[in-house]
Formats: structure tokens, sequence, C-alpha cells
């Protein structure tokens, strides 16, 4: 399986373009040259089974209205590379049963600065038909010791469960615990930070075009926590798939920064 490895020194990146255009691992090299995961790497048979939801960060299917699984590990094309930066493409296609195929061209942007990793994900209908689709991501961040989620959002959505989390625990730090959680975090006014006290270190999550919305998942029982940037969701549950209405020819872009903090006094 191909593999692509981006390095500046300071963060190192692994990507796999014949699964789904995936990051596997995603590491800061601190000051002191110790090595920490931001995002948990790849196991090596989730690797071999091109297990898409076992990646550290994949890109999710673009459709709005489609039957195939979010999480698609289809084979990107590359079409740069170097030692900081790397261009992906993927052609796609859905429906034609009622007429032409929906077709879409992905194009995902992976770049190393001194601020972090800067991600872009380009959705471009080069179809006939009009297209409805949804720019998003679904990042796995690695869980280690105590960890605090902190931000500045608008309002969130979620079951009633999740009420202990709200807009003022969040700006103060909320502390993953044994609550699990399935919210939407609307409206981001700067990043949001995964904080790992113990390591004095912090994953910064700052969306820098097109994703408004962040996603957010927990299950303390397996340790999984997920975050999906998204560019669009449902107004409210009973009104469908939200979403923009791409025309031939048109794109959808969204972009976001993966920066690591040190919370070093």
């Amino acid at each position: 399986m191909r593999k692509i490895s981006l390095t500046n020194g300071r963060m190192a990146v692994e990507i796999l373009p014949d699964c789904g255009g995936a990051i596997s691992v995603l590491r800061w090299i601190a000051p002191d040259r110790a090595a920490c995961d931001l995002l948990r790497p790849a196991r090596k048979e989730d690797i071999l089974a091109r297990r898409a939801a076992g990646m550290s960060c994949i890109p999710l299917s673009p459709f709005i209205h489609t039957d195939r699984t979010q999480d698609d590990p289809a084979e990107w094309m590359v079409q740069d590379a170097s030692n900081i930066r790397a261009t992906l493409t993927l052609h796609t296609e859905t429906g034609g049963t009622d007429g032409p195929a929906a077709s879409c061209q992905l194009l995902q942007r992976f770049e190393l600065s001194p601020d972090g990793l800067r991600l872009q994900l380009t959705i471009t209908n080069i179809g006939v038909r009009p297209l409805p689709v949804r720019a998003g991501l679904r990042l796995r961040p690695e869980l280690r010791g105590e960890c605090l989620l902190r931000g500045a959002i608008s309002h969130m959505d979620g079951p009633d469960q999740n009420r202990d989390l709200t807009p003022a625990t969040l700006a103060a730090g909320y502390r993953l615990g044994t609550q699990a959680l399935h919210v939407r975090l609307h409206q981001l006014r700067r990043d949001i930070r995964l904080e790992w006290p113990e390591g004095k270190m912090a994953l910064s999550i700052s969306p820098l075009q097109g994703f408004d919305i962040i996603g957010l998942d927990y299950s303390p029982a397996e340790r999984e926590f997920s975050l999906t940037p998204l560019s669009d969701v449902p107004a409210s549950a009973g009104d469908g798939p939200g979403g923009r209405l791409l025309q031939q020819g048109d794109s959808l872009s969204a972009a976001l920064l993966l920066s690591p903090v040190s919370l070093a006094a």
C-alpha cells in the first residue's frame, strides 16, 4: 500500500492514498524531540484491511442522498507530493437509475507549515445533474490520561443526556469522563482544543473555511473519541439532509488547521 510521509521537523504526517486518502499518523515532535501522537495512529491490521473507521483522519462521502457508507476507502490519485505538501484527487459517482449518474471530483491538499497541518477538501460537480453535497472530515484524537475539551461556540444540538455539556462548560474546559457524548457544535468563534494537562500539550482544531459545525462523539466504554468538522447539517430533525446544491462546474471548499499547542508554564 502506498504511503506519503510529510515532515517539517515539528510535525510528521503519514497519508494513505489507497485507503480513502486517509491520514494514518499525525505526530508532534516536541522541542525536547519527544514524539507525541495528536491523532490516534491507525493500527497495522486496520491499514491492511483498508478499514476506514480505524484511520486517524478520513474524508467523508460527499453525497447527501446515498446508500453508501460514509467512510469510503477508495483509492485516490496522487497529483503531487513533497516533504511538506501533497495533493490527492478522486473521481466518484452515485445514482444513475433515474438518469445520468451524479459525478464529482474530490481534491485533498495537505500542507505542513510552522503553524501546523492545513487540510483542504474541495468537491466539484463534474456531472450534468445538480448535486447535493457536504464537506466533512472525521478526526480520531488520541486519548491519554485526563482529557479536556475547550472552545467557544454559539450553541449546540444533542440528546437530553448531553445537557451537562453547554457553551459555558465547554468554554471553561469540559472533562471527558464517564458521560457518552453525541452533539453538534455550531458557529465556532475560535478553535476547539483537546487538552492533555498531564502531558502539558493540546491539539488545536481551527476551521479556516467552510467548516461551520463540528460533530462530537465520545464513548467512554470504548475510549473512542471523534470530532467531525462539517460544512452543513440539517437545521432540524424534520428538515431532511442539509448540504449545498452544486450545479455543473460548481465547487464547495473547506479547510482546517491542526496545530500542536504547548501548555507548559
